[in-house]
């Protein structure tokens, strides 16, 4: 049997897990909103829909960091939280209001 873990059913740390578990959340996440979803080798969540990048996510225990921007450098936090499906939907959201930051 395959364990599907969410950010809603497990606790987290970088230092416990390392980038194996973002991954595997990032896989379902991008099944479930169909946002490809790349984890980066910084340890940022590149999330982009037909090629455009529509943002970031990072994970700073305890909060998922959502970033607008087209590269990392010079991403905007937007919003910081508990899940990484609402830390995505806080990045489509400001990416589909047309605000350029």
């Amino acid at each position: 049997m395959v364990e599907t873990r969410t950010a809603d059913t497990r606790t987290h740390s970088r230092a416990e897990d390392g980038p194996g578990w973002l991954a595997g959340l990032a896989s379902v996440l991008a099944q479930a909103t169909r946002v490809a979803v790349r984890l980066r080798p910084d340890g940022l969540l590149e999330l982009s829909d037909r090629g455009e990048i529509l943002g970031y996510v990072d994970y700073v225990d305890p909060v998922y960091v959502a970033l607008v921007g087209d590269c990392p450098q010079f991403a905007v936090e937007v919003a910081q939280r508990a899940t990484l499906a609402a830390a995505v939907d806080d990045v489509r959201r400001h990416q589909g209001s047309g605000e350029s930051w």
